[in-house]
């Protein structure tokens, strides 16, 4: 029984692992362009149920070198998360809508944008637009859609890398939890193993 209890705080905590494995963020995810005057321009592109951000420079950048719409907005688009960003950097971050009303916001910037439903034949909304200045230190900050839009609501977010980003640990946590439950069960087994010899021997 006690090593049944074990195990279960062990499935308990394995999902945690999982969970911090899953949202692990590297600073690794791209470079991003500024523009003449040193700044950044992000445009999110909102739909159901996901953001996408297009680093507006570098996309001018590749189609100007005759690089095709298609690959030049693969190259500058970021899906879950953008950066690195230079800390303390300013960035104007444009939002447009693919489809219904979305809205964007960065707590930590106090960048808030509402986007109407496109209309007609538009391809998106006109654009909403707010120059932020990120913080001055390695951090990680989260956009998020803050009207809701339907039942992939809470899934819309998107993280902005800045510097270094945080450290991170989700991988870690996984391979520490694996091996204490891998652990765990071979040491359960072997005295299950032993009360079986002692039973058939008695």
């Amino acid at each position: 029984m006690k090593y049944f209890k074990l195990a279960l705080i062990i499935y308990i905590l394995l999902p945690m692992s999982l969970f911090l494995n899953s949202n692990q963020v590297s600073a690794e995810v791209g470079e991003l362009e500024k523009d003449s005057d040193g700044v950044y321009q992000i445009e999110i592109r909102a739909m159901q149920w996901k953001f996408t951000a297009v680093d507006k420079v570098k996309y001018s950048r590749l189609m100007d070198e005759g690089l095709g719409k298609a690959k030049a907005l693969e190259e500058a688009s970021f899906e879950h998360r953008i950066g690195s960003f230079e800390k303390g950097s300013n960035v104007v971050v444009s939002l447009v809508s693919r489809d219904v009303m979305h809205g964007f916001s960065i707590n930590e910037v106090e960048l808030s944008l509402s986007a109407n439903r496109r209309e007609g034949e538009q391809e998106y909304s006109d654009p909403v637009v707010q120059e932020i200045t990120v913080p001055n230190a390695d951090t990680i900050i989260t956009g998020f859609c803050q009207i809701f839009c339907g039942l992939g609501h809470p899934d819309m977010k998107i993280k902005f890398v800045i510097g270094e980003g945080l450290p991170n640990y989700g991988l870690y946590a996984f391979i520490a939890f694996m091996s204490a439950n891998v652990l765990l069960f071979g040491y359960s087994f072997t005295k299950i193993g032993k009360k079986q010899d002692t039973v058939t021997a008695a």
